[in-house]
């Protein structure tokens, strides 16, 4: 049987009764401070709680936060705060930001997610036919400008918030660039709704 992404969602929250209505009940980060007042049009199943039945009482591999279906094609949803790490972890060089982005685990956490996938669907072809999008949302505006400038000089960087904001976004652009087979897509959390409706 074909399994769509639409159908996906339906057999896993039948299951699971995992839908929430806004990503932002997903982060730990968002959770401990005043949310912002960005309606969403889009709900999505709380990934990480399905992962979590799946192998209770066992150690549970990395997964992305949410999923969601959207015109025939699946979305693996990461958030991850920027702002979080620039303002507790005060990084102070290229290499702070890029360790950084190595620990989240995101090809890592795709991979495991869409295994998950391909177990509760009992489909090991399942993604031989539905399309997959991979989108991490951040809190941090993705559209600074500036890189020409850093990799001219990186050394010389004057350590202002907007300079780091600068990185987090390039860095994590270029790792998205090299997952050469999912789309992959980078958006400020203020944006979800208008990203996830442009998807064909």
């Amino acid at each position: 049987m074909i399994v769509t992404p639409e159908h996906l969602i339906e057999i896993l929250d039948a299951k699971y009764s995992a839908m929430v209505q806004n990503i932002c009940i997903l982060d730990k980060t968002c959770l401990q401070k005043k949310r912002c007042s960005t309606s969403q049009r889009y709900p999505l199943l709380n990934f990480d709680k399905i992962k979590d039945s799946v192998y209770r009482g066992k150690k549970t591999p990395p997964s992305v936060d949410g999923l969601l279906a959207h015109k025939g094609v699946l979305c693996f949803v990461e958030l991850k705060s920027w702002e979080n790490f620039l303002h507790y972890q005060h990084p102070q060089t290229v290499d702070d930001i890029q360790f950084q982005l190595s620990s989240f685990k995101l090809k890592d956490k795709l991979e495991y997610s869409m295994s998950i996938c391909v177990t509760e669907a009992e489909n090991e072809k399942l993604f031989l036919t539905i399309p997959v999008a991979f989108i991490v949302v951040t809190d941090i505006d993705v559209e600074t400008n500036g890189w020409g400038s850093f990799v001219q000089n990186m050394e010389s960087l004057s350590q202002t918030a907007s300079d780091w904001e600068v990185l987090c976004n390039e860095f994590t652009k270029e790792y998205l660039k090299n997952m050469c087979d999912v789309t992959t897509i980078y958006v400020t959390c203020k944006q979800f709704d208008n990203r996830i409706s442009e998807i064909r």
